[in-house]
């Protein structure tokens, strides 16, 4: 069983009879750039492009720096991954946000009709208050 334990830089990995001990990269050295979140999202993306939840994390850690950005991705997975329920709450929330309130009323619409098909009632409640809220 591999047991991960974080604490500020330092990650461990226990693994019965094997200690491993990985000290995450946090400075630059010599020049060169460390990996950070956002170098290791893109990375994933590009190892697997295909996989929504690559592309999902892609546009909630862009919301944080480049809106313009999040929403490309939030509209790629709006178009080539409409069954990934997670997407309609944030994409509908940030176009809300962003004054693009027709088209939140789009996406919150169809993310419950999703979330309803797949059988998913607890985030159909919450699309739908969420909705209800930016309606009332």
């Amino acid at each position: 069983m591999l047991r991960i334990v974080e604490n500020f830089n330092v990650r461990l990995f226990f693994i019965p009879g094997l200690i491993k001990n990985y000290t995450l990269p946090r400075k630059i050295e010599s020049g060169r750039r460390m990996s950070t979140r956002l170098d290791t999202l893109l990375q994933f993306y590009k190892d697997d492009p295909n996989d929504p939840f690559n592309i999902y994390a892609l546009a909630i850690e862009y919301q944080k720096t480049d809106i313009k950005k999040s929403l490309e991705y939030f509209n790629l997975l709006l178009s080539d991954h409409e069954h990934y329920v997670p997407t309609y709450y944030h994409a509908a929330k940030l176009l809300q946000e962003t004054g693009e309130t027709e088209r939140a009323v789009i996406v919150y619409e169809k993310g419950i009709a999703v979330a309803k098909s797949q059988n998913d009632l607890k985030a159909a409640r919450e699309l739908q208050s969420a909705y209800d809220e930016m309606m009332f």
